[in-house]
């Protein structure tokens, strides 16, 4: 026998022991909404089980602002616990993010899953010496002085205002002074390294990035621990899909299933782009050092891209399809009156990407990207991002995403032509978003340096953000190609190039499709579509005529004819998320029926064959 004493002073007795979680209807309703929970002045979670005489404690939140405020406390409690672990390591920036918060930094080797849990620890045991947090302004001058080692501080150092952080002996910088001491929360988890390029800059190092979900109560702290975000290797593993080697570091190994999704996406992005009217073509995977010269890629990607040494000249693996497209535009006489152009193409390219900051198929050495490029006139800017801005989202629709973020880059400060031409650039970006009637956020001096951007962000089921469209506009390699076409006055005169992609990186989009939907994939993009389950050796024959049939109308069909429980094969299939289970049985033998199951086990009934093949195809196709 032991007692409780409750938040109200309350005090239960209980014979056996208790889960925190079975102590909640004792509280006050007012206060579940947003609240942690301590046990004898020790954080705890609702598995925790109470079996000696305990004081409960209750915190909650007051405000969405407090809310706002504490994710940005743990960010900075995550790079507090990596420089206490890791002392080398180099610390980049954080923020948080709507359900929650990251922080990049640099590290000379790669986080495994162990890891995280390890800084998850320690931040916990940081918690519990309850460190005063405060904040304090500092000049520029002073910053430099207290940063001067940690390069990736100084790059920030002229953004805006500093404010200097300071948690127990543990410095950092903010560029907003909005802090409460709120170490008593622990309504957090951290959930998935990644790699992330610093300041969003593909042309930057890359940095390993540490991303954790921060939740406004224990109950959606508890019912994200109990589903368990699922990694997309694990999946992978489960339902063969694709593998790596440690010889191979960074290249994938397709299974069967996992190509047939992979192609399916290849297929119906084909079929978008031929709608919009692009040209499909294929470039060179090795191509002359003197193009990537020329294009100023080179001084930019060395880092990361791959030298191949032959015939006493130097050859490079393409990182981007640009220079390549641009070479096709060039090969024959433009005019006017042929623009716009649209290349795309599923381009294979290669980067050289440090070991550290790989993951899974999110970052890989070779990936292929849904690239394309429209050569158009400045007039038809606008019209084209319009019609990219469509596509864009019925792809996204079809791929089952709904929360769309887009944003708009504007000029740098460096930056190349003149600002005449960047005002009408800019101009035509948001005069196409007004024309959609979309919600956008300015993002000021965030361009590239050869023009302005809209950036298209994906929102998961769990929240967490994927940055995958884009279209940019580029002034600068036409010009440092030489591409041109003849105006209508007979002139030469160079094009704007749109680069454009919906998805971007294939690979990554796979990761991201894996991860949003567990492999509940829609019927279209399922590597098994049908399944044939036989009851008894008897039915294999009428079973096998099944299978012929839904091969001759293109589905992807398996079966299991195999002497086992017909219990058990049913629940094999539904395990491999298969949508579809057609049985044959002694009685749909002798009828000519079959009898389909879906896989959310709803039993559709017994129907003839080509009334099925009718409704699949009425449903899906």
């Amino acid at each position: 026998m032991f007692f409780i004493i409750l938040p109200n002073k309350k005090i239960i007795k209980f014979i056996s022991s208790i889960m925190i979680i079975n102590l909640i209807k004792y509280f006050n309703n007012d206060l579940l909404i947003n609240f942690t929970i301590k046990s004898n002045g020790f954080f705890v979670k609702k598995c925790f089980l109470l079996i000696k005489n305990s004081f409960i404690d209750l915190f909650y939140y007051k405000d969405m602002f407090q809310l706002s405020t504490a994710k940005i406390f743990y960010k900075y409690l995550v790079a507090y616990s990596i420089k206490i672990l890791f002392p080398f390591s180099i610390l980049g920036f954080g923020n948080s993010v709507e359900n929650g918060f990251y922080y990049d930094f640099e590290i000379d080797f790669r986080l495994s899953f162990n890891i995280l849990k390890k800084i998850e620890r320690k931040m916990i045991l940081l918690l519990e010496f309850r460190f005063s947090n405060f904040m304090f302004f500092f000049n520029k001058k002073d910053y430099r002085n207290l940063f001067f080692i940690n390069k990736y501080k100084n790059d920030l150092i002229d953004k805006n205002d500093i404010y200097i952080y300071k948690y127990g002996s543990f410095l950092d910088f903010s560029f907003d002074f909005n802090f409460e001491n709120l170490y008593k929360f622990y309504n957090f988890e951290l959930v998935k390294v990644s790699g992330a390029y610093w300041l969003s800059d593909s042309l930057n190092i890359m940095l390993q990035r540490i991303e954790g979900n921060f939740f406004d109560s224990f109950f959606k702290l508890d019912k994200n621990l109990s589903n368990n975000i699922i990694d997309h290797r694990l999946l992978s593993r489960k339902y063969d899909l694709f593998h790596f080697q440690a010889d191979t570091c960074g290249v994938i190994f397709w299974h069967k299933n996992g190509w047939i999704i992979y192609q399916e996406i290849i297929k119906y992005l084909r079929y978008i782009f031929n709608f919009y009217e692009y040209i499909e073509v294929n470039t060179p995977q090795l191509m002359n050092k003197n193009l990537w010269e020329i294009s100023g890629h080179l001084d930019k990607f060395f880092e990361s891209m791959y030298f191949i040494f032959s015939d006493d000249d130097v050859f490079l693996l393409k990182p981007m399809n640009c220079p390549a497209h641009v070479q096709i535009f060039k090969n024959s006489i433009k005019s006017y009156k042929d623009l716009p152009i649209k290349y795309c193409e599923f381009g294979s390219c290669h980067r050289k990407e440090f070991s550290g900051s790989l993951h899974g198929i999110m970052r890989v050495k070779n990936f292929v990207q849904d690239d394309g490029h429209i050569f158009c006139s400045e007039y038809q800017i606008q019209k084209e991002v319009i019609l990219f801005i469509k596509s864009l989202f019925i792809v996204y629709k079809k791929f089952q995403f709904k929360n769309i973020l887009v944003k708009l880059s504007t000029r740098p400060k460096k930056r190349v032509g003149n600002d005449l031409i960047w005002d009408k650039a800019e101009k035509s970006l948001i005069l196409a978003l007004d024309k959609l009637n979309l919600d956008y956020v300015i993002c000021k001096e965030e361009g590239a340096f050869y023009g302005p951007k809209i950036e298209f962000t994906l929102k998961d089921n769990i929240g967490r953000l994927w940055q995958c469209g884009t279209i940019q506009i580029d002034f600068f390699i036409p010009k440092r190609l030489c591409a041109s076409y003849f105006n209508r006055f007979g002139l030469k005169q160079f094009p704007i190039i749109l680069h454009r992609a919906i998805i971007g990186s294939i690979e990554r989009f796979f990761g991201i499709l894996l991860e949003n939907n567990s492999f509940n994939f829609p019927f279209w993009l399922c590597p098994i579509q049908i399944i044939v389950l036989s009851i008894t050796f008897f039915e294999i024959h009428y079973s096998k005529k099944i299978v012929e049939i839904l091969k001759k109308e293109n589905f992807r069909v398996t079966f299991d004819f195999k002497n086992d429980k017909i219990s058990f094969k049913i629940r094999n299939a539904i395990t491999k998320k298969i949508p579809y289970l057609i049985i044959i049985g002694k009685n749909e033998v002798i009828n000519n029926f079959i009898s389909v199951r879906h896989k959310e086990e709803k039993n559709l009934g017994v129907m003839k064959i080509d009334f099925f093949i009718n409704m699949i195809k009425l449903l899906f196709i």
